[in-house]
């Protein structure tokens, strides 16, 4: 009777260990995801000195105004806008709507690749449109549906909203009205393929997307000018009366395409028409013409037209002030006759 007793025992417990084996984990199915938390910061030209636009290597473009800068940091403004957008792979992550950039944090899963797409408007708060509450802002820092973005200085972790309008310049003004190649002064830059596998940080290089766009005009001899200056559908200047030398004030234009103009930055242009009317004291009308002419990334191109006496000798030209690694030109051509 014992000898059967001590039998099932030993069956009993050796089906037990049997089966707590194979109650027991495979180590290949144990989640060894880690979440980290990662800063972020910028680099690139919004940290520059200075820029080409201002012609002056001691200031730096804040929403359009020249501020003093001593200590090779552009000027921060707290109302300057940074949309951040986060991709996991190609899916959206995680997005957020910024204007203190002291202490952004994110975090991070192991085991995933992470773009981020950065755009930045200066002085956006006094520039884009925002809701009747003033808590959320509308293009370029929309979401899907058109819908604004709320400005709150962190993170949303989401794959269904996300920005969609970061890489292009179209954006809505005050009054909601919509603008290309608006009058705001704008950076942009990508991150890929960032991998966290540790608690740290990262820098995302921004580059300024802008063009600046002035004229003069000199050698009047009587009468009045006309000067229309516009790309496509797009007019950046159509004065007129104009009767003695005159310089405009500068424009700081975001272009369009603000993807390809961060892509392609060293090089990037775009083309503008000049036109130039002529009105003589005598009532005759002088379509002097309309000529081409490339406008530089991150540059002031300052169209100097230049008149006479006589039309024929009549030229103008584009002269743009650039970076010094940039290197300078100018292209005078003759006008139509």
């Amino acid at each position: 009777m014992k000898t059967k007793i001590i039998i099932s025992f030993l069956i009993f417990a050796g089906l037990f260990i049997s089966c707590s084996k194979d109650n027991e984990p495979n180590p290949k199915d144990i989640d060894t995801t880690k979440e980290y938390i990662i800063s972020l910061g910028f680099s690139g030209e919004i940290t520059e000195e200075y820029t080409p636009l201002s012609n002056n290597k001691t200031s730096s473009f804040v929403g359009g105004n020249k501020v003093k800068s001593q200590n090779n940091v552009s000027t921060v403004s707290g109302n300057d806008l940074y949309g951040i957008q986060v991709y996991r792979g190609t899916t959206p992550f995680a997005y957020g709507l910024f204007d203190d950039v002291s202490n952004i944090k994110i975090n991070l899963l192991s085991g995933n690749k992470y773009k981020f797409v950065v755009s930045v408007v200066k002085d956006g708060k006094n520039k884009i449109c925002s809701d009747s509450k003033g808590l959320a802002y509308y293009k370029p820092f929309d979401t899907r549906g058109s819908n604004p973005i709320k400005l709150s200085n962190k993170f949303e972790y989401n794959n269904y909203y996300f920005f969609q309008s970061l890489d292009k310049g179209r954006s809505c003004f005050k009054g909601y009205s919509y603008y290309y190649y608006p009058l705001t002064d704008r950076y942009y830059g990508e991150l890929s393929d960032y991998e966290p596998t540790n608690d740290g940080s990262l820098s995302i290089e921004l580059k300024h997307v802008v063009f600046g766009l002035k004229y003069t005009i000199s050698g009047i001899t009587d009468g009045s000018v006309r000067f229309i200056c516009k790309n496509k559908d797009v007019t950046f200047f159509d004065n007129s009366g104009i009767v003695s030398n005159f310089e405009s004030e500068p424009q700081i234009r975001t272009f369009e395409n603000v993807y390809d103009s961060w892509l392609y930055a060293d090089n990037y242009t775009e083309n503008v028409t000049v036109q130039v009317i002529w009105t003589r004291d005598v009532g005759v009308v002088q379509d002097l013409g309309s000529k081409v002419v490339q406008v530089k990334r991150n540059a002031m191109n300052v169209i100097r037209v230049k008149l006479g006496a006589d039309d024929g000798s009549s030229t103008f030209g584009i002269t743009t002030d650039s970076d010094v690694a940039m290197g300078s030109e100018e292209i005078t051509v003759p006008l139509q006759k």
